[in-house]
């Protein structure tokens, strides 16, 4: 009885956790929308005129960009992943939050926490996701 107690405990636990993350990455990809919205908004306005709902056009690249986002998350340690995600929902910057990232992995490297091979291997695999995600999303813009 005390061990399927514990076992229960340790389980429950897991599941706060595994529940706390999820919540943490939709709030990191609302606050990543709210915050490439207006970018995209300015980049891609001459398409936007063309287009015959603006708004959804926008919601959907968006939409799509912070998914996009949330699946390259994955490639890094979840060191790198909480350095992205916690400041983004606490309302810091995308591009502040990129900055400081790549700084920390700079530090990484110079301390031997990780290797220049180990992150061009993450980063690869990130550009490659990104490239297929990027895809995706025209083809979906374009149906």
């Amino acid at each position: 009885m005390k061990l399927k107690c514990i076992l229960f405990l340790f389980v429950f636990y897991i599941s706060n956790i595994v529940f706390a993350e999820e919540l943490d990455l939709v709030k990191y990809k609302q606050a990543y929308i709210d915050q490439i919205k207006p970018i995209l908004e300015k980049q891609i306005a001459p398409m936007l005129e063309r287009q015959e709902d603006p708004e959804a056009t926008l919601d959907f690249l968006a939409n799509g960009m912070a998914d996009c986002q949330v699946e390259i998350l994955s490639y890094y340690p979840e060191k790198y992943q909480a350095a992205t995600v916690n400041p983004v929902v606490a309302g810091k910057g995308l591009k502040e939050v990129t900055k400081d990232v790549n700084e920390l992995m700079k530090q990484d490297i110079e301390t031997g926490d990780t290797t220049q091979e180990e992150l061009i291997t993450m980063v690869q695999s990130s550009r490659e996701h990104f490239i297929k995600c990027s895809k995706e999303l025209d083809k979906g813009l374009n149906n």
